[in-house]
């Protein structure tokens, strides 16, 4: 999940908890969502932590309304020191202009999520670049680097409906 003090975009913070509060309004939407979006996806930690929340509740068969995830929430100290996050979680449902797009919210955090991802394995790349590594120890650590972007894609076409399976057939046979 993203670290409490990173820098977020105000498109990237709002369309996190537009994901947060449809789900809230409409806990069916997990279902589609929680095959592909993992809290790990939220730049802003709080926001991971509740969705992980949202699907722990989920798994529970615990349901999903606002004041049961604020309960728990409160329950396993996630509103953050002296609850001040509490108000802001009760009222993410209300400011849900489309509850019924709460799919293309999850699906623009996972976008966010890939290019932090793919911006990541670049600079890995350049460290491994420019470390003093024998060519074998280099193309081998640049492999893996490739296998998580493959990864990566499967993730995001998974998103979209399904991945396509020779792409999946294709990456498990790399390994």
């Amino acid at each position: 999940m993203g670290t409490p003090d990173a820098v977020v975009s105000d498109y990237v913070t709002r369309v996190e908890a537009l994901t947060i509060g449809a789900v809230l309004v409409r806990p069916a939407a997990l279902r589609e969502i929680l095959p592909w979006l993992r809290g790990e996806d939220f730049s802003v930690h709080r926001y991971g932590v509740w969705y992980e929340r949202l699907r722990a509740m989920h798994d529970s068969g615990t349901p999903i309304d606002s004041l049961t995830v604020l309960t728990e929430s409160r329950r396993h100290g996630e509103l953050g020191p002296r609850q001040e996050c509490a108000l802001e979680l009760a009222t993410l449902e209300g400011a849900v202009p489309i509850s019924a797009l709460a799919c293309s919210y999850a699906r623009a955090v996972l976008e966010e999520s890939l290019r932090r991802q793919v911006e990541q394995s670049g600079s890995r790349l350049l460290q491994m670049a420019q470390a003093p590594l024998d060519p074998d120890e280099l193309l081998g650590n640049v492999e893996l680097v490739q296998r998580d972007l493959a990864a990566l894609k499967v993730k995001w076409l998974s998103s979209a409906g399904g991945a396509e399976r020779e792409y999946s057939d294709r990456i498990v046979m790399d390994r």
